[in-house]
């Protein structure tokens, strides 16, 4: 994928976009996309537990996405690319008094085959602050202005996180996981963008980085805690405080201060953290349960988002298959602490914690439907031999 690396802007302009699009929680997407324009064949569902699929030309394409599970398999042939996505949001709540510690587990486990060296594919989670994120697709990038274009797309080949202030769209590439950033039109013109990244981690610390681009010039600011960074076409950074009006150290705290509180990244997790995972195989590589988890602590009162997405992009001779399951395995809060879920399908489990249902029970998987089948159809020939049995009485 063609990835826009840098990151975010001097001035604080949030790409405003004349599109208005309903937020979706759940987005469910599978495409194949044979050779030629205009012959793929695209499934989109925006329902917990909605099925989509796909056998154009004879790939197999399925997703299926509820609160709290992900599910997507994908195989393709020599000439059609299959995507496969299956997306989730929540919004939560933090009560009780002072810091709250907050853990969520994800797990996941699924097979790879097949040598699909141009897909790509992972399982990610990332939580982040404020409540009103939303799902959306993407067809790409948009060239007149270097900024992503918010549309519902033709192939869904790129999955937006975007947050809707005020009238006003920000959004965050949540394939490009390493970068989190926000993407904003400046003035429109050919050659001018802005970026921010909402949180990256150097030798100095955590820090935000802002980056403004017009015709040739490029100017990147690194806003950690307490001092900013500059670096112009690509110099050496230099060390401003806040109080270098000149340097517009009071504008840039502003911004510091705007995206720590209300659009940065408080955590992330994937199954692969090098943003991708890869998908070269002779054989089968089969993904045994594999957990990883989000910890952090938040005030109480505290808004935030939770979005986990699966996906496998341009799969051809190949199959990723994790219509096994991707799911919420765990939801904890320190003592003293509670949370609520905007979706209402987050609910306390008997034992203690937290847990989404369709998590928790799900509808069985096809090794599981099997055993049932085959089950029943032992049970079904025993009562036939019972029955069968002559009754013979004593004399």
């Amino acid at each position: 994928m063609t990835r826009l690396m840098g990151a975010a802007a001097l001035g604080m302009a949030i790409f405003a976009s004349g599109e208005a699009s309903a937020q979706q929680q759940i987005l469910t997407a599978v495409s194949a996309d044979p050779p030629g324009a205009g012959n793929d064949d695209t499934r989109v569902n925006t329902t917990a537990g909605g099925i989509v699929g796909t056998n154009l030309n004879g790939v197999d394409a399925r997703a299926t996405t509820d609160y709290g599970v992900n599910k997507i398999f994908a195989q393709g042939t020599s000439t059609t690319e299959v995507y496969a996505s299956s997306a989730w949001l929540d919004t939560f709540t933090v009560a009780g008094t002072g810091m709250v510690h907050l853990s969520f587990t994800f797990t996941i486990d699924g097979a790879v085959s097949g040598n699909n060296a141009s897909s790509a594919w992972n399982y990610k989670v990332a939580a982040l602050r404020g409540g009103d994120w939303s799902l959306n697709g993407s067809d790409g990038w948009q060239s007149t202005n270097y900024g992503r274009q918010l549309s519902t797309g033709n192939d869904y080949d790129t999955l937006i996180l975007k947050r809707t202030t005020a009238g006003l769209v920000t959004y965050a590439d949540a394939r490009d996981f390493d970068g989190f950033y926000n993407y904003t039109n400046v003035n429109g013109g050919p050659g001018s963008f802005a970026s921010r990244a909402l949180r990256d981690t150097g030798p100095l610390g955590e820090y935000y980085e802002i980056t403004s681009a017009s015709g040739n010039n490029v100017t990147v600011n690194r806003l950690y805690d307490g001092f900013f960074q500059r670096s112009i076409n690509g110099g050496a950074f230099q060390t401003f405080q806040y109080t270098n009006t000149a340097a517009g150290g009071p504008q840039l705290l502003a911004a510091y201060n705007n995206v720590k509180a209300n659009y940065s990244l408080i955590a992330s997790g994937a199954l692969c953290p090098d943003d991708e995972c890869s998908t070269n195989s002779t054989g089968m590589t089969v993904i045994d349960p594999t957990s990883f988890t989000l910890d952090f602590d938040l005030a109480a009162g505290s808004v935030f988002t939770l979005a986990s997405w699966l996906y496998a992009d341009d799969v051809d001779d190949g199959t990723v298959d994790f219509f096994n399951t991707a799911k919420v395995t765990g939801v904890n809060v320190s003592a003293g602490g509670s949370l609520a879920s905007a979706s209402g399908a987050l609910s306390p489990l008997p034992g203690g914690g937290y847990g989404y249902p369709a998590a928790v029970s799900g509808v069985p998987e096809p090794a599981t439907w099997a055993m049932m089948i085959m089950g029943f159809g032992l049970i079904g020939a025993a009562m036939r031999r019972r029955h069968a049995t002559p009754l013979v009485l004593a004399a």
